[in-house]
């Protein structure tokens, strides 16, 4: 996406304001203070940047009561008319997955293993929020994410960095659209990635915790998905609570100015998380306001949000030459080429329109699709599904069947439980009360009683809903046990043993511990939180209207000790012994899992050229797939790379490349994948990127314990 150049009038700009103007214009204040009078004088005053639109730093899971537009045009107008430079203000949210229309959780999202999926929910909700006056959201979350105990696993797109790197520039293209200047007339949104970087590495899946990332996997596994983001336009960054390796990422010059500046090439503007300078002095870097600024702002960091560092400290550091006015002067450049390249100077207010603020049927449809099309079926045992309305009365129980607002997932601050599609609506919707039989969920005893003795009088199938409720996810909310809540695996165990067919939907904002579930159940599918259609949607994979194309985007553990498992981990050098005495050492489902109302066969891997050149374009890989089932459906083929020997150590498989295609009952396709080269290499000690000659294996299959393989030669 071309950068429009605006360095005249920024240069313009820059000469005519005041320090405390220029250090007003890199803080980030909280919208809803307590008072709005002071709020409106600092404004007036030009020490105001940019607003946030929340009231806490846990907005995922507590009520967020945003500003009207009205509110918004008027602060506006008072920084366009009566600030001493008419500056516009920029305004930003958290807009997760989705505004009004809240979409499945970015983790369900990835599940489609589809771009143009995540991008058409990232553009839905940009056009959304866009018009209740935001600016600029904080999404795409890009954290690799391998230890599900940590609640912000929801928010990001599994454990792959090939495959986050795909989904979050996806993501990002979606929210900002392809022409910048015309963003906010197009009803897009600037993104930011986040966070930078190694957040999701958190010591025991417990949030902000300190992270430990050797420097090959820190550019191998953690920094891939941004490069992504950025080669894709992405406007702005958002550096991380954590600490790594020592250093806070707000904190360190290192990470923000040398590999993100600078080798990255990333021009735009950088954010701290909530507070996270003023956090610099909790991590031990900094005793006070001042020595956090300092460190800061001269680490790279543009815009602080909340915290006052800046404000306060900024203009005795710049007179005592601790911070220099070119470090100044860089951070005010880049906020004001974002203002001028989202159109805010040419275009500062939005539009009332209260008929933009409704969902509207489109809108709704993707909601209802995305639903449906990321639930993944992990168990199907005799075709229980899909599900028929004529095949007699369906017993619908569980704890999660009849709610709503558990349904939205975290970070969900403008959706609205009354809008969500609870799945017992949408059971009765469809196919009429006469056809289903339930209870007082709150009641499991009622639930089991009520299948005995309808067993044996007219129920024949049984439909459990289970899960966890959003609060057990998101900022601020880890968990040290993957289990089910309480007593919701008894039920379904006591369930199964009636001795009826039993469909478990689980939904949930994380891999939880489901091994029993899958012992006992005819048939699983698993639902990620999926938003306010996630009743429809869930309803449309059970009866096979939408196929459920589901694919596990990260590893299912058998127990919450096995921590970290992930399919890309590396030998160690007894490759033999990495068991728990009591434990299997494989995880439950591996990554890439997921099952269809059909059945797919790949037989034959072979490489358009068995050696090639590190300096080739791609490989041509040709695999083999057949539909041996009796209905249409598709296939994730995914193609995965092993590198035998080579002067770093690397994981057993790597993710190279993956493909969908539909196929007929019993139709035969060579479906051909394209690899780039560049899939086969990594960073070395040096930080170079390099594809070493040698042999490589590459695998093909269905998931990454994909078994076809072919060799290939690299000179």
């Amino acid at each position: 996406m071309p950068t429009p150049n605006f360095d005249k009038p920024i240069e313009n700009l820059l000469t005519q304001l005041s320090t405390r103007e220029k250090i007003g214009q890199l803080f980030q204040e909280k919208a809803e203070c307590e008072d709005r009078e002071d709020l409106r004088a600092r404004i007036r005053a030009g020490e105001i940047g940019s607003l946030i639109l929340a009231s806490t730093p846990f907005a995922g899971n507590e009520t967020q009561i945003t500003l009207s537009v009205e509110d918004l045009n008027e602060l506006q107008r008072i920084a366009i008319e009566e600030s001493p430079h008419g500056i516009p203000l920029i305004y930003g949210r958290d807009i997760i997955h989705g505004c009004r229309t809240v979409m499945p959780v970015p983790l369900g999202q990835a599940c489609s293993w589809d771009e143009s999926l995540v991008r058409e929910c990232s553009a839905a909700a940009a056009k959304e929020a866009s018009a209740r006056g935001v600016h600029w959201t904080f999404s795409p979350m890009i954290d690799i994410s391998r230890d599900p105990r940590w609640g912000r696993v929801v928010e990001g797109y599994g454990e792959d960095p090939f495959l986050v790197g795909r989904l979050g520039a996806a993501a990002v293209e979606g929210y900002q659209g392809d022409q910048l200047h015309s963003m906010k007339q197009n009803g897009h949104l600037i993104a930011c990635a986040k966070h930078f970087i190694g957040y999701g590495a958190s010591e025991g899946g417990r949030d902000y915790n300190t992270t430990e990332i050797t420097e090959h996997t820190l550019r191998n596994v953690y920094m891939p998905p941004f490069r992504k983001a950025l080669e894709h336009g992405c406007l702005t960054t958002m550096s991380s609570f954590n600490e790594l390796n020592g250093e806070p990422p707000s904190g360190s010059h290192r990470l923000l100015t040398e590999l993100l500046k600078e080798e990255l090439g990333f021009a735009g503007m950088i954010v701290s998380d909530w507070a996270a300078v003023t956090e610099l002095i909790a991590h031990g870097i900094a005793a006070n306001n001042s020595e956090a600024a300092r460190i800061a702002i001269n680490a790279g960091l543009d815009m602080e949000m909340v915290s006052r560092a800046f404000l306060e400290s900024l203009e005795d550091l710049l007179e005592t030459e601790a911070v220099s006015l070119e470090r100044l002067d860089d951070a005010v450049r880049r906020v004001l080429r974002i203002k001028f390249c989202f159109g805010l100077f040419d275009d500062p207010y939005t539009a009332i329109r209260p008929e933009a603020l409704e969902i509207t049927p489109k809108a709704r449809s993707l909601a209802r699709r995305a639903a449906a099309e990321t639930s993944i079926l992990l168990k199907n045992e005799g075709s229980t599904l899909p599900l028929s309305p004529t095949a007699g009365k369906t017993l619908l129980t569980g704890p999660l069947l009849n709610v709503q607002k558990p349904l939205l997932g975290t970070w969900a601050m403008d959706g609205r439980g009354a809008d969500a599609c609870a799945y017992l609506t949408a059971f009765t919707d469809a196919w009429g009360p006469e056809k289903i039989l339930t209870h007082e969920t709150a009641l499991m005893d009622q639930g089991l009683s009520i299948a005995h003795h309808h067993a044996l009088n007219g129920v024949d199938q049984i439909v459990v809903f289970v899960g966890e409720d959003s609060s057990r996810g998101g900022e601020h909310y880890s968990v040290s046990d993957l289990s089910l809540p309480p007593g919701q695996v008894e039920y379904v165990e006591q369930l199964a043993a009636v001795g009826l067919p039993l469909i478990v939907v689980v939904t949930a904002g994380r891999p939880l511990l489901i091994e029993r579930i899958l012992r006992c159940a005819n048939a699983v599918l698993y639902s990620f939180h999926g938003g306010i259609e996630a009743g429809r949607g869930v309803l449309d994979a059970l009866t096979g209207s939408t196929e459920p194309r589901g694919r596990l985007p990260i590893t299912f553990p058998r127990a919450t000790g096995q921590i970290p498992i992930y399919y890309g981990r590396k030998n160690t050098g007894r490759p033999w012994s990495n068991a728990y005495v009591e434990q299997l050492p494989s995880p439950l489902l591996p990554f890439g899992f997921g099952l269809s109302y059909t059945s797919f066969e790949c037989t034959e891997l072979t490489l358009a050229n068995e050696r090639i050149s590190n300096t080739s374009d791609s490989i041509r890989a040709s695999v083999h797939v057949r539909n041996t089932g009796e209905r249409s459906g598709h296939a994730l083929i995914q193609i995965y790379g092993h590198d035998p020997v080579s002067s770093l150590s690397r994981p057993i498989r790597f993710l190279c490349a993956y493909q969908w295609v539909e196929l007929s009952p019993g139709e035969n396709k060579d479906v051909i994948v394209p690899i780039p080269v560049n899939r086969l290499g990594f960073y070395d000690r040096n930080g170079s990127f390099v594809v070493e000659p040698g042999e490589f294996i590459l695998y093909a299959g269905l998931d990454s314990n994909a078994k076809l393989h072919a060799r290939l030669r690299v000179d």
